[in-house]
Order: C-alpha cells, then structure tokens, then sequence
C-alpha cells in the first residue's frame, strides 16, 4: 500500500511540475508494448515519451500509471511509474 501512495504522489507531483497552464490528467493500466518514444497499454492507449530513458525498464504486463498531458490532440508522458499487480498477493 505503501508503495502504490509512493506511485500516486509522483504522478501528481509530475503533473503539478508541469505547471498549472496545463491540464494535466492521469491514466492507470497495463503495459502492452514500450519503445523508445511510446508506451502503449494493452487496451490500446498509447503515450509519447519525450525522453527515450522514460522507458527503461518497464516491460509489457507491467502495471503503471501515467501522468500525462495532451498536445495537439496526442497523450504525451509527463512521467510514468510502476505499480504493485493488483493481481498479486504481497504476502
């Protein structure tokens, strides 16, 4: 629990750094496929990286959140960070 408050705060001090002219908003999922310059959630959602290290290390089934604004009608990533697997049992 600890770790998904950690995750929560992040994506929300991303999306405040990027300052209050921009509407900011944050989507929840799973890791479908990640490149370079895109993460893409296996319902299909899919987020520009402006920076190519924004995806080391996340790989697909990867559950994350993604904070992130729209530019000219495309999703860019503020900042993404992994989430525990609601699916699996922390002990």
């Amino acid at each position: 629990m600890k770790t998904l408050a950690l995750a929560t705060a992040s994506v929300a001090f991303l999306a405040a750094a990027a300052g209050s002219a921009l509407a900011a908003q944050q989507a929840d999922g799973t890791v479908g496929s990640v490149t370079a310059n895109t993460i893409t959630f296996t319902n299909g959602q899919s987020f520009r990286l402006e920076h190519p290290n924004e995806a080391l290390g996340f790989i697909p089934g990867d559950t994350v959140s993604v904070g992130y604004q729209n530019e000219n009608g495309h999703p860019v990533a503020l900042g993404v960070v992994r989430r525990p697997d609601p699916t699996k049992s922390s002990g």
